[in-house]
């Protein structure tokens, strides 16, 4: 609905699991991902594949580790990095343009996190595996942690921020 413009959109995924698992997720995700498009009737603006080509181009100046992944028509723009790279959220496209990378656990995420890092949607993971990790690892950044498709539900608490007390005023009487 936003194009990946909104400031929840998915950028960059991350891959937890065993090589035989991994593969078999990201097959059933991006087939599924595929079919939703084709089901909406996306349609890709010209400009926009330049930009994914552009910015894939610029990505592997700065990191020569990465592949582009070919499997689908340019709607769907997956690099493959082969190792995880702290400015990754430098090079985000809209329209279909992912980042992915495998790691083995949550904790290769917390240098990755910045101040910026707003929210974090899972699939997989009970809401215990996230708790400890934010106890023990105190990332940065990241205000929501929530399930794949929740990312766009608004509530009172945004950005880390209670809005109602942040909209509000109040007077003191002493």
């Amino acid at each position: 609905m936003y194009d990946q413009n909104a400031c929840t959109s998915p950028q960059t995924i991350y891959w937890i699991g065993s090589n035989i698992d991994t593969e078999e997720a990201q097959s059933i995700f991006w087939q599924k991902l595929h079919d939703k498009l084709k089901e909406k009737n996306f349609e890709l603006q010209p400009i926009i594949s330049i930009d994914k080509l552009t910015t894939f181009y610029s990505q592997a100046i700065n990191y020569g580790d990465i592949s582009m992944y070919k499997k689908f028509t340019n709607e769907i723009f997956i690099v493959k990095n082969n190792c995880i790279h702290h400015n990754i959220d430098l090079f985000k496209c809209s329209s279909g343009y992912f980042n992915e990378v495998q790691i083995s656990s949550l904790d290769e995420l917390t240098p990755v996190i910045k101040r910026g890092s707003q929210t974090i949607g899972y699939f997989g993971f009970c809401k215990q595996e996230f708790e400890e990790w934010i106890r023990v690892s105190r990332p940065v950044g990241v205000d929501r942690i929530v399930p794949i498709g929740q990312t766009m539900n608004f509530s009172l608490t945004w950005d880390g921020f209670d809005l109602v007390s942040a909209l509000s005023r109040r007077v003191t009487i002493l």
